[in-house]
């Protein structure tokens, strides 16, 4: 029976994040050839039919490119769609009654081509071959240990983004260390080696080889048996193994909801300096690109509008200097295993404040050219929109080197191949 699947839609993006592809993906079952297209459901804009052929799998893949006469998928927007979706249809050129249509909320866009869909009643396979080496155990005794080296190699499937570790565990199943972690790799890379041997106690341990990202799979393992030292007389027991999980991180929340409090109050802060400024000094500063000097626009400000200014300038700088020590200490230290879902938290806060401030400085804007409002309050508004946007691209940049975000990552960025 001729069945025929929408999976997913795509947004291929060139180097000026403009779409250039628009790609549709789907299954389809005893049906070769199959007709698709795209309409924006709230616009009517459509591309015209693209006729593609499924692989042996029964997956077809439908790409409508800039090149084409008649469509440009710069039309289309990426992200979520507020009003109307995005309809895809797919119909097989067949058999007229077998066909299937979704709606898409969401344009998921990037810079690189998505993986295609999982052909029909296979699941999604997304852990990547691994393999870990039989460990190293040096024949020398330094203070009761011994030198133990583990390897391992991971192979991420195409187009996928994997993040790994090896853990030192005891017979308990307790982790007594982590021997070596790496995060967002898209091509073959090792780990523990040489560079990461680890100084054990003499006794039984469990290696273990884990995927961390895109999900937890599986993990290679290895038994390690460290023989007694000489003259010790009886196998010491491996130490209390750290509690990874219950690391004190209050310091560091603290200091977020310090800095979350210090972006706010500049925006305030610039808002209220701003408005507080008379005409004559805008008049002043608008001289500037007439051949005025800087300097008068200085001398019309009264006194308070000074401190308010110099106020302003240091509240800047104490908050991106505390920002940058939050991000050195915590982003790439004690928070590093929750430091994901910590900047996630932190662009959603900076996203509503960077709103709010768009849509008051349109409000007054729109009332200042009115005469209703000041002037000084709507450039007071715009700043803060530049402000918290500037805090955004910092907290986007740091994510990509930690692997959250798309885009380049910290051990891509350390180690390129």
């Amino acid at each position: 029976m001729c069945e025929i699947r929408v999976i997913q839609i795509f947004g291929l993006l060139d180097t000026a994040d403009q779409i250039t592809q628009l790609i549709v993906d789907g299954t389809s079952e005893e049906c070769n050839q199959i007709k698709v297209r795209v309409t924006q459901t709230l616009s009517g804009i459509t591309t015209s039919d693209i006729t593609v052929t499924a692989n042996s799998a029964g997956q077809w893949r439908a790409i409508f490119e800039s090149a084409s006469d008649d469509f440009d998928p710069r039309l289309f927007v990426c992200g979520r769609i507020s009003e109307g979706a995005i309809l895809a249809s797919a119909d097989c050129v067949t058999d007229d009654s077998c066909s299937n249509s979704e709606e898409f909320k969401d344009l998921n866009c990037g810079s690189m081509v998505p993986l295609p869909p999982p052909p029909p009643s296979q699941p999604i396979q997304i852990c990547p071959s691994t393999s870990l080496m039989s460990p190293t155990i040096s024949e020398e005794c330094v203070d009761g240990r011994r030198n133990v080296v583990v390897t391992g190699v991971v192979t991420p499937e195409p187009g996928t983004i994997v993040s790994a570790r090896i853990v030192l565990n005891d017979t308990s199943d307790q982790t007594v260390a982590i021997i070596d972690e790496v995060f967002g790799q898209t091509d073959e890379f090792s780990l523990g080696g040489l560079d990461n041997a680890i100084d054990i106690p003499p006794g039984e341990y469990i290696a273990r080889l884990e995927i961390t990202r895109p999900n937890y799979c599986g993990a290679n393992t290895e038994i390690i048996s460290v023989a007694p030292c000489p003259g010790n007389g009886r196998i010491p027991q491996p130490p209390d193994p750290p509690q990874i999980d219950d690391v004190d991180l209050t310091g560091c929340w603290i200091w977020f909801w310090i800095n979350v409090t210090l972006f706010a109050a500049v925006g305030v802060l610039v808002f209220i300096t701003l408005c507080t400024i008379e005409a004559e000094v805008w008049s002043a500063v608008a001289a500037i690109a007439s051949g005025g000097a800087l300097g008068a626009v200085w001398a019309v400000l009264t006194v308070l509008s000074k401190g308010m200014i110099i106020a302003s300038i240091v509240l800047i700088l104490i908050a991106l200097i505390s920002f940058i020590l939050w991000i050195y200490c915590c982003a790439f230290g004690e928070m590093r295993n929750i430091i994901c879902s910590v900047l996630s938290l932190l662009m959603t806060i900076l996203a509503v404040l960077n709103s709010l401030s768009v849509v008051i400085a349109l409000v007054l804007s729109i009332l200042s050219a009115m005469e209703l409002f000041g002037f000084g309050c709507a450039v007071g508004a715009w700043i803060d929109v530049a402000w918290f946007s500037i805090l955004m691209s910092i907290t986007w940049f740091v994510g990509q080197l930690l692997g959250c975000f798309p885009g380049i990552t910290f051990n891509r960025l350390m180690n390129p191949r």
